[in-house]
């Protein structure tokens, strides 16, 4: 008899919306949905890089056994609720600028199996360790030490992680929000004239043309380029 394979589908729908595609462990497609909306940075559900992971592994949505979101929304809601009541009434802010973001992510697997007829199992998995697995998977290396630096996770911003041959990674330090490079990184992002999400990239790439008469303009005091 010969065996089912396996065909796992990876997405986020936040910035950078995209999809994967994987088939026995094996990417098949892997495609932005900007590449289809012409939106840079395409922000929301990735319907068309689903689509295009789909047809190009010649399935549909029943035939997936694994569908996995690249953030847990149940992790970090403590600490999370403890930060917003500490810093009211400038915390509320954040919920202006990601409406109902939570509600959105937890209805993910309904929106699947209701519109979509998917059938698999959802997962919704820790978004530093996606981080963590999409350096380390295909780089080859039978075990490693791996960092993760970003924005914010679910509530951890860096993690430093051991992962040893044929195991998951095992966290060895943590830094938490609202201690975050990321942040900072966006926050210069910012002042320099760009827009967080988007312009880091370009943020990163001027750095390394930075001289010591233009470091000036990034220093704090100074005023912020038209």
């Amino acid at each position: 008899m010969t065996r089912r394979p396996v065909h796992i589908l990876g997405f986020n729908s936040t910035h950078d919306a995209s999809a994967a595609l994987l088939r026995d462990g094996t990417v098949v497609c892997a495609v932005e949905e900007e590449r289809f909306s012409r939106q840079k940075h395409h922000y929301g559900f990735p319907t068309r890089a689903i689509a295009a992971c789909l047809e190009t592994g010649g399935i549909s949505f029943p035939d997936l056994d694994h569908a996995a979101f690249y953030w847990n929304p149940h992790e970090g809601l403590l600490p999370f609720a403890g930060h917003v009541l500490r810093n009211l009434p400038k915390s509320l802010a954040y919920f202006d600028h990601q409406p109902g973001i939570l509600r959105r992510f937890l209805g993910l697997p309904r929106l699947l199996r209701r519109e979509h007829g998917f059938r698999g199992r959802f997962h919704f998995l820790s978004h530093h360790r996606n981080h963590l697995a999409s350096a380390f998977w295909p780089s080859g290396f039978p075990e490693a030490a791996a960092l993760s630096v970003d924005g914010t996770g679910e509530w951890a911003t860096t993690i430093l992680a051991r992962i040893p041959a044929g195991g998951r990674p095992e966290i060895l330090a943590e830094t938490s929000y609202p201690h975050s490079v990321g942040k900072l990184w966006e926050a210069v992002t910012q002042h320099l004239g760009f827009k967080p999400n988007s312009g880091e990239g370009t943020t990163d790439g001027q750095g390394s043309a930075l001289t010591d008469s233009s470091a000036s303009s990034v220093r704090p005091g100074s005023p912020k380029p038209p």
